[in-house]
């Protein structure tokens, strides 16, 4: 109902909506602090009344329209909630009046100055496009009190609690946007919900000082209700704001907004989310001020929650490594135990890389220091030092130039010395209103903690041209799965994504490729990868026994959740979160490379644990045509199967290649068969059927044996064995000494040293087993022998030795269809497969649409 129909002749500026339920006494305050307003913009009120059930609240509002007409509008509807009241008024002050510029909502239990509405006008008029709200400080009556909310409008802050009442003039703009309040929320946080759909619509706040809004605040209220519900209505608040709240947007807010880091190097500052961005540099006195600030008043002003001091040349040698990511990542997790966290830098003697955790840190030694701001506080109350308090630490193992041990401490105790002058020059600060708000510094921190049950975060800033994905394997020691990783790895980077090794069960692992990760996450201390089986096994197979609610969990989770796409390889832990990270909208994917066998021929291993998981997967990447099948026949969803083909793990030098092959097509010229074998000493690869063949075969054939045991103990053999060979030049050396490459094992994938040998024109003698064949031909470009007792695979491949050793020509034919079939893969066709795969997921739809009769079941 629409007590004043005729109201529309007469333009406005601002419309105030009054939604009046149960409130008829004081109603009438509220509107009369409306029309007592100097200096305002020309104003319209609009009461709804929302069903109210006091005859008394119909009069008053009449009273007052008739009163005051045309300015008071009453329209009155069924009660459906202050939300649907305020929608009300909003449709229909944009129909009524297009002139209006803004829409002020205010309770019927509270009240404004006389000056308010000219104020935030004004504050508004000036403000750029984007300020889509004014709001005011809490001054409380009734109950009395106050809250500042002063500074600039935080969303990240906002995100963690409502800042906002919704006594706020808003911009048309917003609700011409679409943004409305959320009716189906009556318990409370209606007001919240709104501001922040108008922060996803692009739009902002800005604080009105001294506004003189009042709000009655009473023992028993709507607010109190809502309290009492927070936990159900925070989670209805995040479910309709999941894009707001997902992982990638908290870490772009605190990107722009927040950043988490203050990095301090000898000569140097800079303020920072993510330690690999471009570095822009401030001048470190400045960057002390601003802790200073943020210090004396949290919620108001922004300095970094963590103070990092690195000596000199630490910060590039752990950008060159990959692993400053994830050393930050960590010493903010650390930090929860002691006040102080110490990294020292050691030099690896085997070429590897590592980070492992430091019980008993020397904190004088450490090459980087990480504090909390507050804990630099407390160094600045002792003088500056950092001697008796407790720290915890960390020990990294680089590869290349290490800085000298040290530094980092004088840095750091210089830095709170300079932060207490900081302090003590601010000039004095006499707040009467209290600030409750969160430190703007925790924000972040606390939407990871309670919103995404993952902290802390990697400090990796989102990039708009650029998708991250994370490739997740327990070990990583550069094995054929680890080069299939690299190779992949590498692809994805020439695309435009950003690549992430996480390695979830060594501390140490080899150094990749430089063209394979953008950056290493390292778990010192973890204990990720258990598992067993038993009454959690699957079918038979061992599970992941990592508890779904633990703060290692919650650390894996942090560190896994800024990206867009995670690719399982082998990792138990992996399995155990995937179901997590999906509903982030981050796509899962389990890489497959062989299915394993038993003492006794059983199917084993990481397929058959696959399978437990494999709701939790958008896709099952096989490699290897078998194991797709096999995939499609255990009740993956053959869409959710990529069988990618693999290609050799490393690019050989063409001028190589070339002078190998063209050696293949002479004769031996008297010489004994070159035969090698290229792999781990295991059960898996054969190496006791290895023993017996080299045996046989001694009088027609020389032998290399390169690599060693890992899982099992290696049989002893007829020659040394030689250490493994990574270097790419050396292993072309070898495939280009050898006619043969050996493989007698009782299980594989799609072995990439089959591929490499290929390219360099040296013959495949393999089992068939698991996706050799797809590989090889047999009799075209190298020899199979069926798999099968231990007698018949010595017989058989020696036979095929000895056939090889005998018949130049047969070698000669056999390795150029080899090099001709080698030359012919790449892993450019497999990772652009990959990367269509992984399109986000909104990009999918359903492949048939029902009609109405189907979807009833006509």
């Amino acid at each position: 109902m629409n007590e004043h129909a005729d109201v529309t002749g007469t333009d406005c500026d601002v419309v105030v909506i009054i939604p009046l339920y149960r409130q008829p006494a004081l109603f009438s305050e509220a509107i009369a602090s409306v029309l007592a307003q100097q200096g305002a913009p020309a104003c319209r009120i609009i009461v709804v009344l929302d069903g109210c059930v006091y005859r008394q609240s119909l009069d008053s509002a009449r009273a007052w329209a008739r009163a005051h007409a045309p300015q008071v509008v009453v329209l009155a509807q069924p009660n459906r909630g202050l939300a649907a009241a305020r929608n009300a008024g909003i449709r229909f002050a944009l129909q009524a009046w297009p002139g209006c510029r803004a829409m002020f909502f205010l309770d019927a239990d509270n009240r404004i100055g006389p000056h308010f509405l000219r104020r935030a006008w004004q504050a508004m008029s000036a403000a750029a496009p984007e300020v889509g709200w004014i709001y005011p400080d809490f001054d409380l009556f009734g109950i009395g009190g106050a809250w500042s909310t002063a500074g600039t409008h935080d969303l990240l802050q906002h995100l963690t609690e409502n800042i906002c009442d919704a006594a706020a003039l808003v911009r048309r703009e917003v609700c011409e946007a679409g943004v409305v309040f959320d009716e189906s929320l009556r318990a409370g946080f209606e007001d919240w919900d709104f501001f922040l759909r108008a922060a996803s619509a692009g739009f902002r706040g800005a604080h009105l000082p001294q506004a003189g809004f009042t709000y009655r605040r009473r023992p028993e209220s709507m607010l109190t209700e809502a309290r009492r519900d927070r936990a159900a209505l925070l989670s209805t608040l995040r479910s309709r704001h999941r894009s707001l709240y997902a992982p990638r947007a908290v870490l772009g807010l605190e990107a722009r907004e927040a950043p988490r880091f203050a990095l301090f190097e000898p000569d140097a500052a800079l303020a920072c989310l993510d330690p690999e961005a471009p570095p822009r540099a401030d001048a470190p006195a400045s960057l002390i001020r601003r802790l200073a600030a943020a210090h004396r008043a949290p919620g108001r002003e922004h300095a970094p929650a963590l103070a990092v001091f690195a000596a000199a040349g630490v910060l590039p040698a752990l950008r060159r490594s990959g692993l400053l990511r994830g050393i930050l990542a960590h010493a903010e997790r650390l930090l929860e135990s002691a006040p102080v966290c110490g990294v020292t830098l050691g030099a690896s003697p085997d070429g590897q890389i590592g980070l492992r955790p430091d019980h008993q840190p020397k904190v004088d030694d450490a090459a980087l220091v990480v504090l909390r701001s507050a804990t630099l506080a407390k160094a600045a109350g002792a003088g500056g030092s950092l001697a008796a308090l407790p720290a915890r630490g960390m020990t990294a193992w680089l590869t290349g130039p290490v800085p000298p041990p040290g530094g980092a401490v004088a840095l750091a105790q210089a830095t709170a010395r300079g932060f207490a002058a900081a302090l003590r020059d601010l000039p004095p600060s006499r707040i009467w209103r209290p600030d409750g708000r969160i430190a703007r510094a925790e924000a972040a921190g606390r939407v990871a903690r309670s919103a995404l049950r993952a902290w802390p975060l990697l400090p990796l800033a989102p990039q708009t041209d650029r998708r991250d994905i994370a490739f997740m394997t327990p070990v990583f020691g550069m094995g054929g799965v680890e080069r299939v990783l690299c190779c992949l790895a590498a692809e994805m980077r020439r695309a435009g994504w950003r690549t992430h090794l996480v390695v979830t069960d060594a501390e140490t692992i080899a150094r990749p490729p430089a063209e394979a990760f953008d950056g290493i996450v390292l778990l010192p201390g973890f204990d990720a990868e258990r598992h067993g089986g038993g009454r959690n096994a699957y079918a038979g197979a061992a599970t992941s026994l990592l508890p779904e609610d633990s703060e290692e969990t919650e650390a894996l989770l942090g560190l896994l959740a800024p990206m867009q796409a995670v690719l399982v390889t082998h990792a138990f832990a992996g399995h155990a979160l995937v179901g997590r990270l999906r509903r982030f909208g981050i796509r899962t994917a389990c890489a497959l490379h062989l299915s394993e066998r038993g003492a006794f021929g059983e199917p084993i291993g990481n397929p058959q644990t696959a399978l437990a998981y494999q709701h939790a997967y958008d896709l099952f990447v096989a490699h290897s045509r078998e194991l797709g099948l096999w995939c499609a026949a255990s009740g993956v969803p053959e869409e959710a199967v990529l069988t990618l083909e693999n290609a050799p793990g490393y690019p050989a030098g063409t001028e190589g290649v070339a002078a190998a092959v063209a050696g293949r097509r002479m004769p031996r010229e008297g010489r004994r068969l070159r035969a090698l074998f290229l792999g781990r000493l295991d059960r898996q690869k054969g190496p006791d059927r290895l023993a017996a063949i080299m045996a046989a075969t001694r009088d027609a054939v020389d032998w290399r044996v390169v690599g060693r045991a890992v899982l099992d103990e290696p049989p002893a053999l007829p020659v040394d064995p030689e250490p493994p060979v990574e270097d790419p030049a050396a292993l072309d050396a070898l495939y280009a000494w050898a006619d043969a490459l050996v493989l007698p094992s009782r299980f594989e994938g799609v072995p990439l040293t089959v591929l490499e040998a290929q390219r360099m024109g040296c013959v495949p003698v393999a089992t068939d087993v698991g996706g050799v064949a797809e590989a090889v031909t047999h009799g075209e470009d190298g020899l199979l022998v069926p798999n099968g007792p231990d007698g018949e695979v010595i017989r058989g491949m020696t036979a095929a030795l000895l056939r090889l050793a005998g018949d130049d020509g047969l070698r000669r034919a056999l390795a150029e269809a080899a090099a001709t079939r080698g030359a012919r893969r790449g892993w450019d066709r497999a990772a652009a497969a990959l990367l269509e795969a992984l399109a986000p997921a909104e990009a999918l739809r359903p492949l048939l649409s029902p009609t109405p009769a189907e979807a009833v079941g006509a």
